[in-house]
Order: structure tokens, then sequence, then C-alpha cells
């Protein structure tokens, strides 16, 4: 039964997809309820509407020209039912044809009323005769028309009733769902507690076993197998092996230090000390190659600067290294290109960014030149950790590149010169070079431990 049981978290994602489902479809089914009462209304509506029409039409076939149905108020009223018919339908049914026929009869209806005003004027009390009339023709559109609309009607509450048996069905299949997870939450939490208990018994025991190492292995394992923590059983189960590989050695190695004629190497602690001392502080700085981080960021941005046509001019001179973070560095020299190639394409001759870069004792420096561009005001106070005036109109990667410079271990000053009447912007980078450093390695002695007579022998086989 444990072996088949489900995880508490897939259990508690079927729960809470099962109740989201459960009041999800609810909440459809009400509105298709609602939609669907409305639906008979509509069409009862339609009927009692178009029943009005029938009795005027019927008074005026039978020459009964002083009925109350041919009355103006009469036929107003009926215009209005058929007006309230037509708004109601636009909220709730989805078929155009459906609309379009309410909208005619609407229309139609005015005509009809108005034909039988005239008629009625025209005999004033006497015998109608109303076979030269078209006035029978337009009841019988006016007849199509309501039957065309009731049609249309009964498809969409046919369609909301089918989508209403699917509702429950959905209903019923998350309900089941839901009850199914519940229950299985509930036998889960009990066969945990049936292994928690096991387990705390058997550690019990294991506090007075000879073999602990094992047994606390095995405690862990069984453990880890409830709280569902991959990674920290990764992480704990790794360090409880290295703790014990590191007892056995240590225990192998007392053993054989208090061995006659054992040989082993021992560091010299000062040596040790100072070797640890270097190799921190030369590890505490990261050293980038300066001239492969350029090459890199060249070659993702080619391809754009070749779509934009703006030449790219670069004169890198020897290699050096700078104390820096190779990603951070990365993106200053990405961001910086960027910006220089975005700014040099406010103008259409001369698109061109010089790139140069030189190692000069304990720094280097890196200039970027963009051609026919000059830095606004407001970039200028960014650059210069001003307040701008605006900074809406300042490029984001010049924004980007003042945040990372700092973290470049770098600083950065731009300037706008003029020369032979060309306008041209420049930035300088100012990088801490990188030294190279050397780390002797420690000397080691020998120590042999055991009786005069065994370190005599000792030296007289190894001089």
């Amino acid at each position: 039964m444990k072996r088949f049981a489900i995880k508490s978290k897939y259990l508690a994602v079927i729960s809470a997809i099962s109740l989201t489902s459960l009041f999800g479809i609810s909440l459809m089914n009400n509105s298709i309820m609602q939609k669907h009462s409305l639906l008979q209304q509509a069409s009862s509506g339609v009927g009692v509407c178009f029943q009005r029409v029938t009795q005027s039409f019927t008074a005026l076939m039978i020459n009964d020209l002083s009925s109350n149905y041919l009355s103006s108020e009469f036929k107003s009223m009926t215009s209005e039912c058929f007006s309230e018919l037509n708004s109601t339908m636009s909220s709730i049914v989805g078929a155009k044809s459906v609309l379009n026929a309410s909208n005619n009869i609407t229309s139609d209806l005015h005509w009809f009323n108005s034909k039988m005003d005239k008629i009625v004027k025209l005999n004033d009390g006497q015998a109608i005769d109303l076979s030269d009339s078209n006035i029978i023709n337009k009841y019988a559109e006016l007849e199509e028309l309501k039957g065309n609309i009731e049609e249309g009607i009964g498809k969409e509450i046919a369609s909301f009733e089918s989508i209403k048996d699917l509702g429950f069905v959905g209903m019923i299949l998350a309900q089941l769902a839901l009850i199914a997870s519940m229950v299985s939450l509930f036998f889960k939490r009990k066969i945990d507690a049936h292994d928690f208990e096991q387990l705390e018994n058997f550690s019990m025991e294991a506090e007075v076993s000879v073999n602990q190492n094992a047994k606390a292995k095995r405690v862990l394992e069984k453990l880890f197998e409830h709280i569902e923590m991959p990674h920290t059983e990764k992480f704990v189960m790794g360090y409880h092996g290295a703790i014990l590989q590191e007892n056995f050695d240590l225990n192998d190695k007392i053993i054989k230090m208090n061995t006659i004629g054992y040989e082993g190497s021992v560091e010299d602690e000062v040596h040790v000390d100072e070797l640890l001392s270097t190799k921190e502080s030369v590890q505490s700085e990261d050293t980038t190659s300066f001239n492969d981080s350029l090459n890199v960021v060249l070659d993702r941005i080619q391809d754009k600067a070749f779509t934009h046509g703006v030449m790219i001019d670069t004169d890198l001179g020897e290699n050096f290294n700078v104390i820096s973070n190779h990603e951070v560095l990365d993106q200053v020299l990405f961001n910086t290109i960027q910006f220089s190639m975005e700014s040099s394409l406010n103008h259409n001759q001369g698109r061109k960014v010089v790139v140069r870069s030189k190692p000069l004792g304990g720094i280097a420096y890196c200039k970027f030149k963009i051609l026919g561009h000059s830095f606004s005001d407001d970039e200028l106070a960014i650059i210069n950790g001003k307040e701008p005036k605006s900074a809406d109109n300042v490029n984001v990667n010049l924004i980007l590149l003042k945040e990372l410079i700092h973290d470049a271990n770098a600083t950065i000053a731009v300037k706008n010169t003029q020369q032979n009447g060309i306008v041209e912007s420049e930035i300088e980078m100012i990088f801490e070079r990188a030294q190279i450093q050397e780390v002797k390695e420690t000397p080691k002695v020998n120590i042999v431990k055991g009786s005069k007579q065994d370190i005599k022998r000792f030296f007289a086989q190894n001089l």
C-alpha cells in the first residue's frame, strides 16, 4: 500500500485543481442557468408580442374597425413589446441571424401599423375589400420572421442544455477527484505517522548500538524518504559520508604513526599559513583577460553593426589582464559598445566607433570614440553622479554602464570633442592591471618514529 501512495505535494495539487474546477464549473452552470431562463422568457415573449399583431390583423380582416385591437394605443403597446424584446435578446442571444430577424420584425411592424391606419381612414368605417392590398403578404412576412426568431432561440436553448449537462458531469468528476485526493491525503498522513513511529523506535535502539554509523545512515535515508527534500538529502548524505571517511583516515593514520618505522610527511605550520594567506590574496581578486572579453563582445555584436552600417575600428595592442570579474567586465564592454552603436545611428554619414586599449604600468585604459555624437547635459550629469533634469531621453545602456562600472573595479570619464569640424564623444575607462604572482611550494619534512637503533638503521640505509 505504501509503494502506491502518491506524494503529499501531488495530492495537494490535485485537491487544489479539483476545488478550483468545482468552483469554476459551479459559476459557469449558474451563468448558463440564468441565460437559459432568459432565453425561455424571450421565446415566450415573442409569442405574446406577435399575438397582439395577430389580434389587430384579425380585427381588420373581419371589418371590426371599431375594435380596440385597431386603436393607436394598442398598436403602440405592441411596438413597445417588440422593442423591449429586441433589447433583451441583444444581450443574451449570440446568433446574428436571430438578432437580424428581431430587428427586421421591429422595423416592419412600424410599416404594418401605418398600413392598417391608412386602410381604416380611407374606408371611413365602410366594409373593406383587402383582396387588392399587400397587407396580407406583409403579415405573412412578419409571421415568417417570428418563426425564425423562435427557431433560433430554440437552438440556443438546446445548446445551453448540452453545455449544462457537460458542466454537471464536470462537477461530478471534480467532486470525485476532490474526495479521492482528500481520502488519499488522510491515508498518506496515517502511513507517514506509522513510519515515523517505527523510525523513532529504531533510533532509540540505535543509541545503545555498537555500529552507530551505519544505523545513522539508515535513519537519514528513511527520514528523507518522507520529507521530500532531494537537495538537502544530497548535501547531508554527502557530508555524512565525508565525515565517516575522515574518521577512518584519521584512525588509520594514528595507528600507523604509533607503529615503529612509519614514514610520513608533515608540512611546516609557518609555511602553511604563509601559503594559505598567499592563496587567499590571489583568489580574492578575479583576474580577466581584457582582450578576450572584448573579442567575445565584438563577436556578439558584429552582426548588428553590419546590419546598421556601423564601422567598429579596434586596435587592442598587447594583451593584458585586469582585476575584474569576467562576467561583469563582459557586461560593461557590451553595454558600452551597444550605447556607442545606438548613439551613432542618430546620423546617416560616417557611422563609426573607434576602440583603443593599452596597458600603462599598474593600470590599463580603454577609449571608445563615437563619431558624430555628443553627450547631452543629462547624460553627462548621470555619468558624473549628478541628478539629471530629465532621464526620459537617456539611453538605458548608459544608465546600466554607470551602475556596472564600480562592480567591474574600474573608473569612467566622458567628454565631447570637436576636431576639424567633426563632433565626437569619448568614453574612457581605467582598470587596475593584474600582476602575475607566483606561489612557492611548501617544503615537506619526513618524521621517523622509533627507538635509537631503528633511527640509526634508517640513516644507515638512506645516507
